[in-house]
């Protein structure tokens, strides 16, 4: 791993090189954090400096909210989920199209 390149899904770009951060420190690590506040869902993408094993971990705020924190040594390894289609969705869709064509 060059453990230079983290996702940092800003407005300006998508690809952080950590090295020109201008956080300084030793930027070894992509990091991932999912916050829950307000009733929404808040991600932090970020390089990071963090000293622990790859992986992640759950723990609960101070204001009792669950926090995600996940670490990566992977370029690119923190990229924002992608979008998933439902069984029950595409099964719908198919049935109204296959009940369309049988009218025609």
């Amino acid at each position: 791993m060059d453990g230079k390149t983290c996702s940092n899904w800003d407005t300006l770009s998508f690809i952080t090189e950590c090295e020109d951060d201008g956080a300084g420190g030793n930027k070894t690590m992509c990091a991932k954090i999912e916050q829950f506040t307000e009733g929404r869902k808040r991600v932090i993408r970020k390089c990071s400096t963090a000293d622990t094993e790859p992986g992640c971990i759950r723990r609960i705020a101070s204001d009792n909210m669950p926090i995600r924190h996940c670490h990566c040594r992977e370029p690119l390894c923190n990229p924002a989920s992608h979008p998933t289609l439902s069984p029950s969705l595409i099964a719908s869709t198919l049935i109204c199209l296959l009940g369309a064509s049988l009218w025609m």
